[in-house]
């Protein structure tokens, strides 16, 4: 299933802001260390920075309500420039996670087209926000 998880959440950016191990979205392990990196409310992003035995990565979070493929084209836009700017376009070393309420069903055929095309990349990570 495309939906990783669902969550009920006022504000997710906030919660995740606070506590990166909130809802479950992020495991913590031995070794592995989440901590904010920036958060843009403006845009409605929130980039995570995480250590796992001294190797560096991120974890892009976007918030919307509504994702459509239009969407996901400006949200992918702002990803890709996450990526140059941090990893110097290893696209291996930034994750993305869509937290929305809704998404239609292009654009879930799109994510699933994505995730198989892209397998040597982290999957895009699909999280369901409860109204």
């Amino acid at each position: 299933m495309l939906i990783e998880k669902t969550i009920k959440d006022q504000n997710p950016l906030l919660t995740l802001n606070e506590n990166p191990y909130a809802h479950g979205i992020f495991k913590k392990e031995e070794d592995f260390q989440i901590e904010i990196f920036e958060i843009n409310k403006t845009r409605r992003y929130l980039i995570l920075k995480k250590k796992i035995n001294e190797i560096i990565g991120y974890i892009f979070v976007v918030e919307r309500d509504i994702l459509s493929v239009e969407e996901m084209k400006t949200i992918y836009t702002y990803y890709k420039e996450i990526v140059a700017k941090l990893s110097n376009n290893n696209f291996r070393e930034v994750e993305l996670v869509v937290i929305c309420k809704t998404a239609n069903q292009e654009m879930l055929e799109s994510l699933k087209e994505y995730n198989q095309k892209y397998s040597h990349r982290p999957p895009i990570r699909l999280i369901l926000n409860e109204p």
